[in-house]
């Protein structure tokens, strides 16, 4: 009797960014773009100013100002922010916020500073996705109209 041979084991996609998973067998990557969530609910704007403050605290700021949000896409916000441009698309809401962000980076002898952060949240997950500090705020105009916090 023959067996046939073992395949060899499945290896993660060579593209894939580190802490990324390669998505399940029948999972397909969300290749069409996403559509502007929604206005969120009020359970969810309290999740946002609470990782929001959460993620200034972490990076020295306690006392973040001026927090405000727009319902956009990633892939609008990061066009209009970033040249970095993902693979797929998905409904987000973009929190940018001021103060004095300090992020310390191994190897380097100072910290990074930024007097603005922007954040990036999954409308479905609920999760943070992208965030960045900056030294001046971006300017979302082409996203919409900003809502505070």
């Amino acid at each position: 009797m023959h067996t046939p041979p073992t395949p060899p084991p499945r290896r993660p996609d060579a593209g894939l960014r580190s802490g990324s998973t390669p998505p399940g067998p029948n999972k397909i990557r969300e290749t069409r773009p996403a559509a502007t969530p929604p206005a969120p609910s009020a359970q969810q704007i309290a999740d946002m100013t609470a990782t929001a403050r959460q993620l200034a605290g972490a990076h020295q700021e306690q006392n973040p100002k001026n927090l405000r949000y727009i319902a956009s896409t990633r892939q609008a916000t990061l066009a209009a922010t970033t040249p970095s441009r993902p693979v797929g698309d998905a409904s987000v809401y973009v929190i940018q916020m001021e103060g004095d962000f300090q992020r310390h980076v191994r190897h380097a002898k100072e910290p990074l500073r930024g007097t603005s952060m922007l954040i990036l949240i999954d409308a479905e997950t609920g999760q943070v996705t992208d965030w960045s500090i900056s030294a001046q705020p971006f300017d979302l105009r082409e996203l919409g109209q900003t809502v505070p916090l």
